[in-house]
C-alpha cells in the first residue's frame, strides 16, 4: 500500500506513517532493541458496546500480551511512582526513543490539549516499546508506526452496543442508550482535539471488525491471524 508521512498537521513528521488519503508478555531482550518498538503491537479502537476491550482481554489471554486500556493508561500516566516504575523497566535505547517519538509527536497535537493529556502520550509510547502488547483507546493507533502496528476498529449495531452497555453497567434502557452516545461523542471529540482526524474514518485502520455479526471469537481469531500473516509478509516485526 502505498504510504505518505503525516504532513496534514504540523509536526508529524519522519518516523509516523499513515496510509494515504485523510501486563506486558515476556521481556524482550535488550539486544533485539536496535530497533524500536522491539516487536508488534495492537491497538483498538472502538465504538461505545462494541467490545473492544472484552475482545482485547481475550486476545491477550492467547497471546500472553500485557492488555492496557483507557482507564489503565491514564492511572499510569497520573500516578508518579507507577510512571517512575514503567519508564524505569526501559533501557537506555528504549528511553531514547520513547523521548525522541514524544517530542515529534507534541509539535503536532491540538494546541489546547492539557499537560496530563500531553504526558499520557508519553505512557503510552513507553508501553509500547517494547512491542507484545495490546492498546485498547486514546488514540494509540495515531502514535506508532506503522510498521510495527495492526490498528483495529470495532463496530457494532446500535442496538447491540445499547444492550451490552445496559448489561455490563446495569443500566436500563434509556440510560444505556444515553451512556453510549456519550461516549462515542466524547472520543470523537478527543480524536479531533488531539490529533485533528475522524476517529471513524476507515482510512486509519488494518481492519473494521463488526462485533454484533462476527461475536467475539471470531473477532479475536481474526486479528490473531492477521498478526502472523502480516509478520510472514515482512510487515511487522514479530518476535518469538
Amino acid at each position: 500500500m502505498a504510504r505518505e508521512y503525516w504532513s496534514s498537521r504540523e509536526g508529524f513528521a519522519e518516523g509516523f506513517e499513515v496510509p494515504h488519503h485523510g501486563d506486558r508478555g515476556a521481556p524482550v531482550p535488550s539486544s533485539l532493541t536496535s530497533e524500536c518498538p522491539a516487536g508488534p503491537i495492537l491497538t483498538i479502537s472502538r465504538e461505545a458496546g462494541a467490545r473492544g476491550r472484552a475482545i482485547g482481554q481475550r486476545l491477550g489471554q492467547i497471546l500472553s500480551w500485557q492488555v492496557y486500556d483507557r482507564e489503565l493508561m491514564e492511572y499510569l500516566a497520573s500516578d508518579s511512582v507507577a510512571s517512575a516504575e514503567l519508564f524505569g523497566e526501559l533501557d537506555d535505547a528504549q528511553k531514547q526513543w520513547v523521548n525522541d517519538q514524544w517530542a515529534k509527536l507534541k509539535l503536532g497535537l491540538g494546541a489546547d490539549l492539557g499537560e496530563g493529556t500531553i504526558s499520557l502520550f508519553r505512557v503510552i509510547l513507553a508501553l509500547g516499546v517494547k512491542g507484545r502488547v495490546i492498546l485498547v483507546g486514546r488514540g494509540a493507533h495515531w502514535i506508532f508506526p506503522e510498521s510495527h502496528t495492526l490498528r483495529v476498529r470495532m463496530v457494532g449495531t446500535p442496538e447491540d452496543r445499547f444492550a451490552y452497555l445496559a448489561q455490563t453497567l446495569r443500566l436500563n434502557p434509556t440510560e444505556a442508550h444515553h451512556r453510549c452516545r456519550l461516549r462515542d461523542q466524547k472520543r470523537q471529540d478527543f480524536a479531533r482535539q488531539a490529533f485533528g482526524f475522524q476517529i471513524a474514518d476507515p482510512v486509519h485502520y488494518d481492519m473494521v471488525l463488526n462485533s454484533s455479526r462476527l461475536g467475539e471469537e471470531v473477532c479475536v481469531q481474526l486479528m490473531r491471524e492477521t498478526i502472523q500473516v502480516k509478520d510472514r509478509f515482512g510487515q511487522m516485526v514479530l518476535r518469538p
